[in-house]
């Protein structure tokens, strides 16, 4: 009877000990906006979800979806209101909200993703937080893209003006207005449509990143690229977490996941956005798309041509109470120094 009762009693504690070890484990819905084979999912955002579960001693695990919860637009609202409790994501879907934080619009600002990434963390962090667009999440991190560049469907498209009287597609506002400086005509829709518009002629062009286009098996409908050897311009993206659930943590544990985000992340992300965009180069190149490099010469007359663009962000920014000069000082001294 002793020797039940111990025995007993031993497996209850070994029971209530395991049910207090699984009592203590957060697991967070992590938003999945790509395909999980996609190496953002796959390698990106896996990685780092790994490295979280490690650092905080498996206190903290966070499960990618199979499939984005919503569209792009809404990945911001979702975490908000808890319908996912993590998510990467991109600012130009989300029409109108990030007119400040956008600054990786500016055509010619960057000169690689793990330089402009770094620039844009940093002088989001001293400047552009003020602007507070990303109410009703806690921000993890931001990155940028790799550089976009222009693609037709049809050749030629040696110039920008080549785009004249075509349809082009964007995912961005500033990119639509880089289009319609050469008077083409903008189609706004989310990369997962892409290959659908391109394919069935519903568009003829688009500013992309080469990611973006091997990503979304594009250039099998491609004929031609207008390739700017640092960028026409880039892309912003986000990590968020909903506040509710980043509070809820323990103060170690979020101490842990910061480490793992902020500038670790974004020097990580443009890193791989970095390598990525090398292998779609190559990749895009082998598939028999036709590539024109912009010459210097091209690139500094755009420049002027698209001061307009810079102009619209400088007023956004003044009237969100950003120093808008000095923060894009800040931005541009930070590439600068940024290793080639």
């Amino acid at each position: 009877m002793a020797r039940w009762f111990a025995g007993a009693l031993l497996a209850a504690l070994i029971v209530g000990a395991a049910s207090s070890a699984e009592a203590q484990t957060t697991t967070l819905r992590l938003n999945s906006i790509t395909p999980p084979n996609h190496w953002f999912a796959r390698d990106l955002m896996a990685g780092w979800a790994r490295d979280v579960e490690e650092a905080t001693g498996g206190r903290v695990r966070i499960e990618a979806t199979g499939a984005p919860l919503g569209p792009m637009a809404r990945t911001i609202d979702m975490v908000a209101q808890g319908v996912a409790d993590v998510s990467a994501g991109n600012h130009g879907p989300i029409a109108g909200r990030f007119r400040v934080t956008q600054i990786l619009d500016i055509p010619f600002i960057s000169t690689s993703a793990e330089a402009g990434s770094v620039a844009f963390w940093r002088t989001h962090q001293e400047f552009l937080d003020r602007a507070n667009e990303h109410r009703g999440v806690h921000v993890l991190s931001l990155w940028s893209s790799s550089p976009a560049h222009l693609f037709a469907v049809r050749e030629p498209l040696a110039r920008p003006e080549d785009l004249q009287g075509r349809r082009v597609v964007v995912v961005s506002a500033t990119a639509g207005r880089i289009a319609e400086t050469f008077r083409a005509v903008t189609l706004n829709a989310a990369t997962d449509r892409w290959y659908e518009m391109l394919s069935r002629g519903v568009a003829d062009a688009v500013i992309s990143t080469n990611t973006a286009i091997t990503g979304w098996n594009l250039q099998n409908v491609l004929k031609a690229q207008l390739l700017f050897p640092e960028g026409l311009h880039y892309t912003s993206f986000f990590l968020v977490i909903n506040r509710d659930r980043w509070m809820a943590l323990r103060p170690e544990d979020r101490a842990a996941i910061e480490r793992l985000s902020g500038e670790a992340f974004a020097i990580r992300a443009g890193r791989m956005f970095d390598h990525h965009d090398r292998v779609a180069r190559e990749a895009i190149a082998g598939g028999g798309v036709r590539i024109t490099t912009a010459p210097p010469e091209m690139i500094e007359r755009m420049r002027a041509e698209f001061r307009p663009v810079e102009e619209e962000w400088l007023r956004n920014a003044a009237a969100a109470g950003v120093d808008g000069p000095a923060a894009l000082a800040r931005f541009r001294e930070l590439v600068r120094a940024a290793p080639r």
